[in-house]
């Protein structure tokens, strides 16, 4: 849940901890410091930043979703109705 890498700063290579997403969870959950609860705050507006994005994303999905399966249904009654047309115009050519 957490490793140290080396990382080039402006100035020098420092040693950083990082933190999978389980590690972030359980640092920011269980210590009680006032950084702790400054990353908890910073964590939601991050989440709540991916939240709203997905969010939008499924949005224009629903959107084109629903203009696709509304031109499929339109297209499909006219596609029937031509169908009946030229069934009647072929019935009626032969009489």
């Amino acid at each position: 849940m957490t490793a140290v890498i080396r990382l080039q700063t402006a100035g020098a290579m420092l040693d950083v901890r990082i933190f999978s997403l389980r590690g972030c969870h359980l640092l920011g959950m269980f210590t009680r410091t006032d950084r702790a609860k400054e990353f908890r705050r910073w964590v939601l507006d991050v989440l709540n930043g991916n939240f709203t994005e997905s969010s939008r994303f499924k949005s224009e999905f629903q959107i084109a979703l629903i203009e696709f399966t509304s031109e499929r249904a339109v297209a499909s009654i006219c596609g029937k109705g031509l169908k009946r047309w030229q069934d009647k115009n072929a019935h009626s050519k032969r009489i």
